[in-house]
């Protein structure tokens, strides 16, 4: 026996005829929800048996990782993507990306870069929670806004590896940009 409801939510879904046993409910995914677990029903005779189900919205990790330092999915107050709630000068989205805590000071925990022989390299893992996250390594003769260049990403996921030469005469400013989509 199957039983059809189209509604997230307060739709009842009734199966008649069942016979006394336990039945799996297996609930269907609705696009830009949660997939649903799978529900094991024990049906009496004549008794009716209720399963209650609220589907969810779907989290990105930014959210759920918001959820879980905030409390709220939102991007807004403490919890919004530029905000610095500790104070330690990294954005929100900065602390997600390379998996630092926003509510305790931690910028001396991000990836540095270093003088390797005769280059300056970033290395770093992506953390497994940081999905949807892009980097981007950049170099500029100056601080200028439209000034920087986008470098290479050489690293096979989830390791990221950037690389310049130390040779050029002259400043060299280098950053890493976070973006989420």
């Amino acid at each position: 026996p199957t039983a059809t409801s189209t509604s997230p939510k307060g739709q009842d879904a009734i199966a008649n005829g069942l016979t006394p046993g336990t039945y799996r409910l297996r609930l269907t995914t609705l696009s830009g929800f949660q997939v649903p677990r799978i529900f094991e029903v024990p049906v009496s005779a004549n008794l009716e048996a209720q399963v209650l189900y609220d589907y969810e919205p779907e989290t990105t990790p930014l959210q759920a990782w918001r959820l879980a330092k905030f409390g709220t999915t939102a991007n807004a107050g403490n919890a919004a993507d530029n905000a610095d709630p500790d104070k330690d000068g990294l954005e929100n989205l900065v602390e997600f990306a390379f998996g630092l805590n926003p509510n305790i000071g931690s910028a001396d925990l991000m990836p540095a870069w270093v003088k390797s022989g005769h280059h300056y390299i970033l290395s770093f893992t992506q953390p497994a929670a940081a999905g949807g996250i892009t980097y981007t390594a950049e170099h500029s003769s100056s601080l200028s806004s439209d000034g920087w260049t986008a470098m290479p990403d050489t690293g096979t996921a989830p390791r990221h590896h950037f690389s310049i030469s130390a040779e050029e005469a002259g400043r060299r400013f280098l950053r890493v940009r976070v973006t989420a989509p």
